[in-house]
Order: C-alpha cells, then sequence, then structure tokens
C-alpha cells in the first residue's frame, strides 16, 4: 500500500514537473555523446539538458551526506563507482545503523531504464532521489529537511544560480541538478563493446561464452544494455521477506518478481539477487542450472552446462567490465 501510494503521488510530480521546461544559461558541458550501438534513451535530454555546472552541482549532491537526517549518509555510501555504483555488501547501512531492504543495485545507464528501483515502483529519474531520502532506513530525511539545509550552506545557493539561472532550490531544480550526474553514469566501454565495434576479438574462452549466452540468457539479458528491463522471478529462494513487484502493482501473481538487472559490470557488482544472497558469479550459475521457487518460463527447469560451459560463460561475463566506467574521475567524489 505504501509503495502504491508513492505511485501516485509520483505520477503528480512528474506531471507538475514536465508541465515546465527547464531553461539554462550554460552551455552543454563538452562532448556528452551517447553510444552510437545503443537504441535511443528513454530519458528526455532535451528537457534537461546537461551542462558543466549542473552536472557539477548534481555530482556535488550525489557525494554529499547532507541529503541524510543526520549528514552521515551520501547517495555514493551505497553506490560505489568501483563496484559500478553497486555496494559491496547484501544490505547497505543508512542511517542510525539501520539495515536496508534490499540489495543495492547498480547506476549505470540509467538513461535507458523504463523503471526504477527493483521492484519498478518509481517511473521516472528525475523522481528516483525522493524514495532513498525519504525512507527510514536509507536518508530518513524530508525534502523540505535538505532543502533547508542546501539554503543555509555557503556554497549550494551560488551553484544553483550558476546551474538553472537561480539561487531558488527546490524540487524541480533539487532533481534534475541530480538527474544531470546520474543520466551521464554511462557505461559502453567494455571489451564486449570494443568486440562489437571491431576493435577486438573475444578468445576462443570467451566466444563460446558468449555463444552459451546467447543460447541461454538473451532473451532476458537483451543485448546492448543487457536487460530487457521486465519483471520476472528467477526461482532464487530468499530468506527476506519481500514481495518484489507486486508490492507496487498489488497482483498476486507479480510475487517474487523483480527487475532483471543489466549484466554490464556484473563482474563487479556483488553480492547478487535482491538480497545479496548470492556471493559470486558461481554461485549465480550454479542456480540457473538449477533455480527453485516459481521460476520464470523462460528459465524453465534450469539450464543445462558442463563444467567447461560455465567456465566459459563466466569467462565472457567478464567481457562486459568497463574499466575506464569503474575509474573515471568524472565520475568520482569531488
Amino acid at each position: 500500500m505504501k509503495t502504491r501510494l508513492w505511485s501516485l503521488v509520483i505520477s503528480g510530480l512528474l506531471f507538475l514537473m514536465a508541465s515546465c521546461k527547464q531553461e539554462s544559461p550554460q552551455t552543454p558541458a563538452a562532448a556528452w555523446p551517447l553510444p552510437m550501438h545503443f537504441p535511443p534513451p528513454v530519458y528526455n535530454f532535451d528537457q534537461n539538458t546537461t551542462t558543466a555546472a549542473g552536472f557539477a552541482l548534481g555530482k556535488a549532491l550525489f557525494y554529499d551526506p547532507i541529503l541524510s537526517r543526520d549528514s552521515t549518509i551520501s547517495c555514493a555510501s551505497c553506490h560505489l563507482q568501483s563496484h559500478a555504483f553497486a555496494d559491496v555488501v547484501a544490505f547497505s547501512q543508512g542511517v542510525d545503523a539501520k539495515r536496508g531492504r534490499r540489495n543495492a543495485p547498480a547506476l549505470q545507464n540509467l538513461a535507458w531504464h523504463t523503471s526504477f528501483n527493483l521492484d519498478g515502483g518509481i517511473n521516472h529519474l528525475d523522481l528516483q532521489p525522493i524514495a532513498p531520502i525519504t525512507d527510514s532506513t536509507e536518508h530518513g530525511e524530508t525534502l523540505l529537511g535538505v532543502f533547508e539545509k542546501l539554503r543555509n550552506s555557503e556554497t549550494y545557493p551560488q551553484r544553483f544560480q550558476a546551474a538553472f539561472g537561480s539561487s531558488e532550490i527546490n524540487d524541480k531544480s533539487f532533481l534534475l541538478a541530480i538527474s544531470q550526474f546520474t543520466s551521464r553514469l554511462i557505461s559502453a566501454s567494455s571489451k564486449y563493446d570494443a568486440v562489437k565495434q571491431g576493435q577486438e576479438r573475444f578468445n576462443a574462452e570467451e566466444q563460446r561464452g558468449y555463444a552459451l549466452f546467447q543460447s541461454h540468457c538473451a532473451s532476458c539479458h537483451q543485448e546492448p544494455l543487457f536487460s530487457d528491463f521486465s519483471f520476472r522471478n528467477n526461482g532464487h529462494v530468499s530468506s527476506t521477506q519481500d514481495l518484489g513487484r507486486a508490492a507496487v502493482t498489488g497482483a498476486a501473481s507479480d510475487e517474487g518478481k523483480f527487475r532483471v538487472p543489466s549484466l554490464r559490470n556484473i563482474a563487479r557488482t556483488a553480492p547478487y539477487m535482491h538480497d545479496g544472497g548470492l556471493l559470486d558469479l558461481e554461485a549465480v550459475v550454479a542456480h540457473y542450472r538449477q533455480p527453485r521457487g516459481s521460476a520464470d518460463p523462460a528459465i524453465g527447469n534450469g539450464i543445462v552446462l558442463s563444467a567447461e560451459d560455465k567456465a566459459d560463460l563466466i569467462r565472457f561475463l567478464h567481457t562486459l567490465t568497463d574499466w575506464t566506467f569503474l575509474s573515471d574521475p568524472l565520475f568520482s567524489a569531488p
């Protein structure tokens, strides 16, 4: 019920934000090309043009613990660049040392996402920060509380002035600023991408793994984003009581369904599953050989893999690691 109420609130906010187009005094940040081998993004950059000042402001907010009630937790506390902006623990720690409810997902290629959070409870990138900021187990703050702190800071009014032509700090400017940073967290420079662009070749093991991936995994993890962004039950039996997508839709048929994650940088985003219940890729592949629970029909009774197949598939998954993205100072703490 709480999640469905959020959906109503978010839909209203989205209508209000869409009704007024952003105007920025800045020129777009230099060279923000979108990957040529990607489909067109879902996010409408025309309504939130990336500028140098806006990107820098969004980055500062992402890394600033001022967004939490006690100024101890930032977005980056649970989303680490070296791990594709995912966390390294099953459940992140929020304010008052509270444990989060789910494994923090990677933040990459968000401009192509059709929904956000593992259950899809958020329908627009600009609105996604509201959920963690107001969640009692994460930032534990209110938007009004955040705005008050930002208005009283020595630097933020001037930074909003530079980014949006006004020092006023409100929900529109605040959320658009964060999106100018998160929408540009683009990962498209892995070995896989180089192969697809004719710059490199897979070795024999990687090529065999790629063939296995195409045969057994690509229907849900569709290239080149490596997700179809649907919601599916993958047969993982969790120790936590989590309704998944059903918490948003209220449909019993959606129980245990979660958004299909992208496999990009998958070798860097352990632990896996919505509860962090699988610790490494070997455990993940083993799971799909014999899934439990009410698995999606696409998974069926499991995938038949030999020990060599398993090793080759994992070798291919490592070609999806984008080391440039994981270490690019453009996305690092200011």
